[in-house]
């Protein structure tokens, strides 16, 4: 699912699945969107309230996204 869907598909205020949400998370944590993508994606997340899906997903795609710092 690209960024834009992901928005429209919150603005009707449907939840996103778990496979939608790690798409989107994918292009914002990897540089892919841009930051009014960003913004209006938070936004309209936020207006609607994240399921639970859609947390468990975008926690996964930054569990493996996250970089290891050795100290």
């Amino acid at each position: 699912m690209h960024i834009q869907e992901g928005i429209e598909t919150l603005m009707t205020g449907q939840d996103l699945s778990r496979k939608e949400i790690s798409s989107v998370m994918n292009q914002i944590l990897t540089g892919s969107a841009s930051e009014a993508q960003i913004r209006a994606f938070l936004v309209s997340l936020s207006f609607k309230g994240e399921s639970v899906d859609e947390v468990i997903g975008s926690a996964q795609v930054m569990r493996i996204l996250l970089s290891l710092i050795h100290i």
